[in-house]
């Protein structure tokens, strides 16, 4: 049986297309739009500079977990993450991507008032509340919040959700499942091939509309 998969709106972001990085936390509606979980993540630069990586590079938890402060390329707008076997994959940000990490770094995680818990978190980029590194479960501690806030109880939204999302987009801009592999940075082919029937399924309802 074909594993169901559930996508995000295509609306990630605010309607100018960037992270109004305020520092209060905004109560929004039910709707399961990304413009209302984007204004709830608004008072946080780190949790909004997670979303904009995980939207733009279809990263897994670990490896956004595992980026490091010399794995980002300021000047170019990029991401390096090293993969299994010692494989890299280069990301280069939009620029609202981009913006989205210059001002977690300059506003949160280069500043003097984050004094480092731990001297394993001296060259990770994220760290959680108590400046330690970011791990797997802190993260998904992060998106549990922030569904709550945004009253995404019935239908949360996921890492999971937003790198299945990003591997569609990415098909439906004509790239091949080769490329979408190396670019998910995974060695099984088939578990790239789900991906063809999901993206199928949407280019008929468009039509259809």
């Amino acid at each position: 049986m074909r594993k169901r998969l559930f996508l995000c709106s295509k609306n990630l972001f605010l309607k100018n297309g960037a992270c109004s990085c305020r520092r209060r936390w905004r109560v929004s509606s039910r709707s399961h739009s990304w413009p209302t979980w984007f204004a709830v993540a608004s008072g946080a630069w780190r949790v909004c500079c997670i979303l904009w990586l995980l939207w733009e590079t279809g990263m897994q938890v670990s490896e956004v977990c595992g980026v490091r402060l010399t794995d980002v390329n300021r000047a170019s707008g990029s991401v390096t993450i090293q993969g299994k076997r010692g494989s890299l994959r280069i990301f280069h940000l939009s620029a609202n991507g981009k913006q989205a990490l210059d001002t977690y770094l300059d506003q949160a995680r280069l500043t003097s008032t984050w004094k480092l818990a731990a001297p394993e978190a001296q060259d990770v980029l994220f760290l959680t509340e108590q400046r330690r590194p970011l791990t797997k479960n802190s993260l998904e501690g992060f998106f549990r919040r922030l569904n709550q806030r945004a009253g995404f109880i019935k239908a949360p939204i996921s890492p999971s959700m937003i790198r299945d999302t990003y591997a569609i987009r990415f098909l439906q801009a004509g790239d091949t499942l080769v490329i979408l592999q190396q670019q998910l940075g995974v060695t099984d082919p088939a578990s790239v091939k789900r991906y063809v029937h999901a993206s199928e399924q949407r280019c008929q309802r468009r039509e259809k509309t």
